[in-house]
């Protein structure tokens, strides 16, 4: 049930990111045959792949979560994401993570490696400021009986701010809330990333 959920989020996505750039050129054509009936040649421009279109690679982008924290619990975190701008406001993207956990209390050691898979939307409010709602499905090892592994849904939602670093580069700081906490994150979680645009 739970990957259903994932790839019925996925195909959301995919589905909106279409149906917007769809409405959006249907406007620009409707506009341009209501000022210029008789040019037509402009309209054939609209979907070539250098100045736009349905797909517009100028519109992607591609980033990464990080965290790391050694001692008696330590955490390394690595979530590459890519991203596209439906809008100048609007964004939707797909992600992988990976993390590794352990902890030592005394002379008990525990290990464990969780993966998966995630897909989010940001909408910014100011140039600098978005809100993040994310579906995370990840494989992890089960608690309750050691050696066998789960899947277990993350729901998040929460606010971030865009730093930019160059003319192509940024780095994000988050704060989210998960509504479906697990043994393994607790709430809120801090995120920080880094943004690149193709």
């Amino acid at each position: 049930m739970k990957i259903r959920n994932l790839i019925a989020c996925l195909t959301i996505i995919i589905l909106f990111t279409f149906r917007v750039n769809g409405i959006a050129q249907e406007d620009a054509l409707t506009k341009g045959s209501a000022t210029a009936p008789f040019r037509q040649e402009p309209r054939l421009r609209v979907n070539h792949p250098e100045t736009g279109g349905l797909w517009n690679k100028e519109k992607l982008f591609v980033g990464s979560a990080f965290e790391i924290a050694l001692g008696n619990l330590s955490v390394v975190n690595i979530a590459p994401y890519v991203g596209y701008k439906v809008t100048d406001q609007f964004q939707l993207g797909v992600g992988i993570t990976y993390w590794y956990m352990s902890e030592t209390i005394q002379t008990f050691f525990y290990q464990t490696n969780l993966f998966g898979g995630s897909a989010f939307a940001r909408y910014y409010i100011k140039e600098y400021l978005f809100l993040h709602a994310e579906y995370e499905l990840l494989n992890v090892e089960s608690l309750d009986f050691p050696g066998l592994r789960t899947l277990v849904d993350n729901k998040y939602l929460g606010i971030g701010l865009k730093q930019p670093i160059s003319e192509k580069a940024s780095y994000t700081l988050m704060l989210l809330f998960n509504f479906e906490p697990t043994t393994y994150f607790s709430n809120p979680t801090y995120r920080v990333g880094f943004n690149f645009e193709l």
